[in-house]
């Protein structure tokens, strides 16, 4: 049988006498800094000589200037109270008469997208303080007759008529909101304010608009890449982006964008803080306007250009930065948990059977640099529900999760304090030490309804930073 014979190495071409070798240029492959469009300033920045205007807009009171408002800040309003939403509700109103007001239609359906999850907040916050209201045991009846015996027994009564009349309020507050059928005060109000008038569509063709996204998406053009990895690859800001455009295409005016968004595509950053708008999306409003300008708002500073007593400014600030908290501290946690190969090894594994009625229903699972603290409540003879504690930033219901199932945390919700699960259902934990605990509820029993006590039984595995996460 004959050998093969060694491929020839291609030939150097030779160099005239005199002339030095010029060096290969660099490649994409052997340079991955190199751009996929190496004149991407060139394309975003067309004009220096525009670079250099200001981009300062007017305040929202100046009739001049259009407002047109984000996903997030149309959920806000969930976390405030009726006097911020009355206050809101009057903004809303004098813009939209100004013909100032406007809604991209993706932040629209977003809005709806995510509402029901936000209603359903509010329930398991009601199921929450339910759970939490109990009296505990009678004092013996040997001790009657000592100095206290009698008030501290009064106090008792006043204490249990007091809990069935909170949980009675409680229940007609639950039946309240589960009537609700699209007409919740935040929706109510939104119908109000917004109609096909000023319910702002993109203009393109789809296979346009993704033909641009990747485009987009590839060299890294502000808004929306940050969101890459999401399922919908982001898309999501870049439509409302494309919306914006329309409107300063149209309206040749200034405006003001309000959003709780403080992602680096939208912001300059210093500190971790959101500073200054990206000049990126400063010069593209401006060459889809005219000339015109762009600002990022929050909604309190909103409020607050239009006067709105001071206390209700502060509420709704403060509501705004427990929003962004909780989703910089989710986005860091799932970030540290997500799926970074085809296969992991969980760092501590076992099984735990404990009585939830003791303790508040906590339990600490050992983990190797701690513990994962969870709290367990009765909700069925099939469910109970999961809390998340102080030392967790998410806990996610895994529904459908198989065991041994390779896990992306992204594609679940973690922004809940409280899950039904599922006897049989997967959950999961992150802490604030980057670890995940991946569990099955494997049994469940509660006194109330015949059992010997309150049980919970579940199997878990934890998982350290950066390891990849499978289901138990």
């Amino acid at each position: 049988m004959s050998k093969a014979k060694p491929e020839a190495a291609p030939e150097a071409k030779a160099v005239p006498e005199g002339e030095k070798r010029q060096p290969a240029a660099p490649s994409r492959r052997d340079d991955p800094a190199v751009a996929a469009n190496p004149f991407l300033l060139e394309d975003i920045f067309p004009d220096p000589v525009d670079l250099l205007r200001s981009s300062l807009v007017a305040g929202v009171a100046d009739s001049d200037v259009l407002v047109a408002i984000d996903t997030n800040a149309l959920l806000l309003p969930y976390a405030i109270g009726k006097d911020d939403l009355g206050a809101l509700a009057a903004t809303y109103k004098k813009l939209a008469e100004e013909g100032r007001l406007f809604l991209p239609a993706r932040s629209a359906r977003e809005f709806i997208k995510h509402r029901d999850r936000k209603i359903a907040e509010l329930l398991k916050t009601i199921a929450d303080l339910s759970s939490r209201i109990s009296v505990e045991g009678v004092v013996s009846p040997i001790l009657e007759g000592l100095d206290g015996y009698n008030e501290l027994k009064k106090a008792g009564q006043d204490l249990a008529d007091g809990r069935k009349a909170y949980l009675k309020a409680l229940g007609r507050i639950r039946t309240g909101v589960t009537a609700w059928r699209g007409d919740d005060p935040v929706t109510t109000l939104y119908a109000e304010a917004f109609a096909a008038g000023n319910v702002i569509e993109h203009e393109e063709e789809r296979e346009a608009l993704q033909a641009e996204w990747a485009d987009r998406l590839a060299n890294k053009i502000p808004p929306g890449y940050k969101d890459g990895g999401k399922q919908d690859t982001g898309i999501g800001d870049f439509l409302i982006w494309k919306a914006l455009l329309r409107i300063g295409r149209e309206k040749q005016k200034d405006l003001v964008f309000v959003t709780g968004e403080e992602k680096a595509d939208w912001f300059v950053r210093s500190g971790g803080e959101p500073v200054f708008t990206r000049p990126e999306l400063l010069i593209e409003y401006r060459r889809a306007s005219g000339g015109k300008n762009l600002h990022l708002s929050s909604l309190a500073e909103l409020l607050r250009q239009f006067g709105t007593a001071d206390e209700i400014v502060e509420e709704v600030r403060s509501a705004e930065a427990s929003a962004n908290s909780a989703v910089r501290m989710r986005t860091s946690a799932v970030s540290k948990a997500r799926r970074s190969g085809p296969s992991g090894r969980e760092s501590a594994s076992g099984e735990i059977d404990f009585d939830y009625s003791r303790d508040d229903g906590k339990i600490s699972v050992p983990s190797p640099l701690g513990t994962i603290d969870l709290r367990f409540s009765e909700a069925s003879d099939t469910e109970v529900l999961l809390y998340r504690t102080p030392t967790l930033v998410a806990i996610m219901r895994l529904k459908g999760v198989v065991r041994d199932a390779l896990l992306d945390m992204e594609e679940f919700d973690g922004s809940s304090h409280v899950y039904t699960i599922g006897l049989g259902e997967a959950f999961a934990a992150l802490n604030k030490r980057g670890e995940v605990l991946v569990g099955r509820v494997l049994a469940i029993a509660a006194d109330s309804r015949g059992a010997s006590a309150d049980q919970v039984r579940f199997e878990y595995r934890i998982f350290q930073s950066g390891v990849p996460l499978s289901a138990p």
